[in-house]
């Protein structure tokens, strides 16, 4: 990220400050590497997905923690006190005892340690000591009563069986698939930067046609002022000359608009503050042109499924789909009634004395004991069950309808996309051979006007000509640009995965014959 931010800084800093730097070009300018590289690091739908993925591995990991032992304890004192009834009391005198009531003393500390396995089974281990002190007993001559009491459970479900693993392997799909998303906003903002990067190189390029054009302008009214005042030519060019020039001023203003709002567009998207986009001048790439030869991409069934096979966002629908099912059958089985096989074995001690030890209560005639049990639980209403099934029915559903819609979208994407590149190529080999032809013609009228041969108007109108032929030259350089970024985008060829990672390749986005 630091890389991409100096390289960033280094093409803001040396950018042409003023408006009028835009006829000279500069000796660094921003590359559309080092644009894609910044939008890929600061932009915020981008930053959005990041989080996402966050998100999934949160909840993944979330529900792994249901698998973490706990551990537990539990200390506890208490004293009962009550009076003794009158029975009691002479049964006490009897004995040679004097007592007028009750008091229990009793403590209790309980240790435990439980975990639950991904199968469904449950198992606990867990140790209780607890020491009781009666008054009575003490009268009598009997000592103070310490018991322990070691415990081991173990849960085993028969008929349900466990949500973890279902769930488990839906939260992964769904990891993966904000993973693919991710991937996929990283192909959308890779594109969307070219087109904005292309666009203002366009707007630039129709400023520098704008400017060149009111020069000319300007150049011919000091010509004809001279030529009037030589009385050569009639006063009267003079005002169509006036009027040609602030056409072409009133063009150019709409040009110098027009890259404004697209720096700031470009901006927006490389995630940069307003400040930094009023320094975003220059850039130092120009779009691609076509080579003499030159096969442009064929949208066939090939291509289609390559589409189909390498297109990050119908992967990441694919998972959701599968993810979905998976939380179906999990709510399926959860539906189901319960049958629990509980087994248990016990180790109790029993320990009469004064003394403050505690071993003596868990091995002094300690005994073994075991436990068998079965659980049983039925929902004796379907209404809840058959809701929260249906919901995941629907999910189940709409995802597929859309996955299938999608798959649809990109092999007719595709298809548009060969068909609109092909059409790019040709309109700008057309708009080439325009331009080439009408800048002779423009130079040859320049001649004949000022031999007499043609009048002004007619210099005018082919010098109209020539400016639309050149911004049309340069609408179709951004068009054929503009058209191998969307094909790129549409065949899933903007961006390449290698493992947990990807990359963009911006390589591609000057040749689509690149592979």
């Amino acid at each position: 990220m630091l890389r991409s931010a100096l390289l960033l800084a280094a093409a803001l800093s040396q950018a042409c400050p003023g408006a009028q730097a835009q006829d000279a070009a500069p000796a660094r300018g921003l590359s559309l590497l080092e644009a894609v590289q910044a939008a890929l690091e600061r932009n915020a739908d981008l930053l959005v997905a990041r989080t996402s993925v966050d998100a999934a591995l949160g909840a993944a990991q979330q529900l792994q923690g249901a698998l973490d032992p706990v551990l537990g304890a539990q200390m506890q004192q208490s004293r009962a006190q009550e009076s003794l009834a009158q029975l009691d009391r002479a049964a006490f005198a009897a004995a040679g005892v004097t007592a007028a009531d009750q008091r229990i003393d009793s403590r209790i500390g309980q240790v435990s340690l439980s975990r639950q396995f991904a199968n469904g089974m449950q198992a606990s281990i867990g140790a209780i000591h607890s020491s009781l002190r009666d008054n009575t007993d003490a009268l009598l001559g009997a000592p103070p009563q310490k018991s322990g009491a070691l415990t081991f459970q173990i849960t085993t479900p028969l008929l349900r069986k466990p949500g973890i693993a279902p769930l488990g392997a839906a939260l992964d799909a769904e990891v993966e698939a904000a993973t693919l998303e991710q991937e996929f906003a990283a192909a959308q903002t890779t594109r969307d930067v070219a087109l904005a990067y292309w666009n203002a190189q366009s707007c630039a390029e129709r400023l520098r046609i704008a400017r060149a054009s009111e020069r000319r302008s300007e150049e011919l009214l000091a010509d004809l002022r001279r030529l009037v005042a030589a009385d050569e030519v009639p006063r009267a060019d003079l005002q169509l000359a006036q009027a040609s020039l602030s056409v072409r001023r009133s063009s150019r203003l709409a040009a110098q608009q027009s890259l404004l709002d697209a720096r700031r567009a470009l901006g927006r998207l490389l995630g940069l503050d307003a400040a930094s986009i009023e320094r975003l001048d220059a850039l130092s790439d120009r779009p691609p042109g076509t080579r003499s030869g030159m096969e442009m991409p064929q949208a066939d069934d090939t291509q289609a499924a390559d589409a189909l096979r390498r297109r990050a966002d119908l992967a990441a629908l694919g998972r959701r789909v599968q993810a979905a099912t998976l939380r179906r059958e999990s709510v399926q089985e959860q539906n189901r009634p319960q049958l629990d096989l509980v087994l248990s074995a016990t180790r109790r001690g029993l320990a009469e004395s004064d003394g403050p030890a505690w071993l003596p209560a868990f091995t002094h005639r300690a005994g073994p004991g075991w436990g068998v049990g079965l659980n049983y639980q039925i929902a004796l209403g379907e209404r809840a069950a058959l809701g929260a099934l249906r919901q995941q029915d629907a999910l189940v559903q709409a995802l597929r309808v859309r996955e299938q819609d999608l798959g649809a979208a990109i092999e007719s994407g595709v298809r548009i996309a060969a068909q609109a590149l092909q059409s790019a190529a040709e309109q700008l080999d057309e708009a080439g051979r325009a331009v080439a032809g009408y800048r002779a013609t423009v130079e040859n009228e320049r001649t004949r006007r000022r031999l007499g041969l043609v009048t002004l108007i007619e210099e005018l109108t082919v010098e109209d000509r020539y400016n639309d032929a050149l911004l049309l030259e340069a609408q179709a350089r951004e068009g054929y640009a503009s058209a191998i970024a969307r094909w790129r985008f549409e065949t899933g060829t903007l961006v390449q995965r290698a493992g947990a990672r990807y990359t963009s390749r911006v390589d591609a986005l000057f040749d689509p014959t690149v592979q």
